[in-house]
């Protein structure tokens, strides 16, 4: 469910779904203790901060693709229009700004029928 200082993998095609991820996220940040150490999927063990951090990431991400969306962009659109300059940290693992935001466009395309 975590990944950390990256995009993550979301797989669409069997459930992946950004809405979701980001309640479940809600859920467990609300029931661990302040110091609570979280080992991620990928990245180094760290605390409840970039947890929020990345929980935040992904709210974000899904807030100005579905704006996007609801603006009448293609996905080509929103691709070539990226995401502001704070996201640049979330780059430096397996997905692209691009690839990420087709990700996410996907999910909230599947999830909107």
């Amino acid at each position: 469910m975590f990944f950390q200082g990256m995009f993550p993998f979301m797989d669409v095609a069997n459930g992946g779904d950004i809405k979701n991820w980001v309640k479940q996220l809600d859920a467990v940040i609300s029931s661990v203790p302040a110091d609570v150490k979280i080992i991620p999927g990928h990245g180094p063990v760290v605390g409840i901060a970039e947890l929020k951090a990345f929980r935040q990431m992904l709210f974000d991400s899904a807030e100005i693709v579905r704006k996007q969306i609801s603006d009448g962009k293609t996905l080509e659109q929103i691709k070539a229009a990226g995401l502001p300059e704070s996201f640049t940290p979330w780059t430096k693992g397996f997905f692209t700004t691009p690839q990420w935001l087709e990700l996410v466009y996907q999910s909230l395309e599947k999830n909107s029928r």
